[in-house]
């Protein structure tokens, strides 16, 4: 008589410092295009949740997300091919999610390229439940003719997001320093609340719609800003609004980038 043993199942821990030499071996044995050390340290020094998988032979996957302003954005999920297929990978999704619902964020973001067959299989197995509920509405209510494009629950509302060339810090001061944004950004705005190399938000030049701006490490030297532009008052201004927001982001990269 034989029976099959199950392996342990490894403790989930924040990730450290000291984790990342063997976090860049799970990385590079799992992806073809893996994440630098320098990324794992943006991520790291930021203030990102980071979390390891941990068995008795040492780190056998990684997880990463971001929170801000009601939404969280899963960076990075990875899993060593030897230990693939258990459930790991959902099960750090659901923790991290878990997490996001904990910090009060209402939207999730999860990256994954279209050739990752196997994360997008998850993804789409978890369906993100209570999470994209109000986002399928409005595409239902969209294709039926019920609402309009850019229409949300709270009005009408567009973003815009660029990666450039420049840190996370210098990406983030270009917004919060009123002389280095008075190169870029004509209007003035009220900032409410900033948490640094993480959000704003902001109160337009109208003192009626409002920006929440999100900001994500992208790798060496690399940084990503996000501007979502709510409140607004209808279809085309909503519309007006997104082409501003793509050439004041165009108009920002070439300052940073010079």
């Amino acid at each position: 008589m034989s029976a099959v043993v199950a392996a342990p199942q490894p403790l989930l821990r924040p990730m450290t410092g000291h984790d990342l030499t063997a976090v860049l071996k799970v990385e590079s044995m799992a992806y073809d295009f893996p994440w630098t050390l320098p990324i794992f340290r943006d991520c790291l020094r930021v203030g990102c949740h980071c979390y390891v998988y941990e068995s008795p032979q040492g780190i056998i996957g990684h997880g990463i997300m971001s929170v801000a302003v009601g939404e969280c954005h899963i960076l990075n999920i990875c899993v060593h091919p030897d230990h693939q297929r258990r459930g790991l990978g959902e099960g750090m999704v659901l923790f991290l999610l878990d997490l996001a619902r904990q910090k009060k964020a209402r939207i999730a973001l999860l990256e994954v390229r279209v050739s990752n067959a196997a994360a997008y299989h998850l993804y789409t197995k978890l369906g993100c439940p209570g999470w994209w509920s109000e986002m399928v509405a409005v595409g239902y209510e969209q294709a039926r003719g019920l609402r309009e494009k850019y229409q949300r629950p709270e009005g009408y509302s567009i973003s815009k997001s660029k990666v450039l060339a420049a840190p996370l810090g210098r990406l983030f001061g270009a917004w919060q320093d009123a002389r280095t944004r008075a190169r870029w950004l004509k209007e003035p705005i009220t900032i409410r609340k900033a948490t640094r190399n993480k959000s704003l938000r902001i109160t337009w030049a109208d003192g009626k719609t409002s920006l929440e701006v999100l900001f994500y490490p992208k790798g060496p030297g690399k940084s990503q800003v996000v501007v979502q532009h709510s409140k607004l008052a209808d279809a085309r201004a909503a519309e007006r609004m997104k082409q501003y927001w793509g050439g004041k982001l165009e108009g920002l990269k070439g300052i940073l980038e010079r």
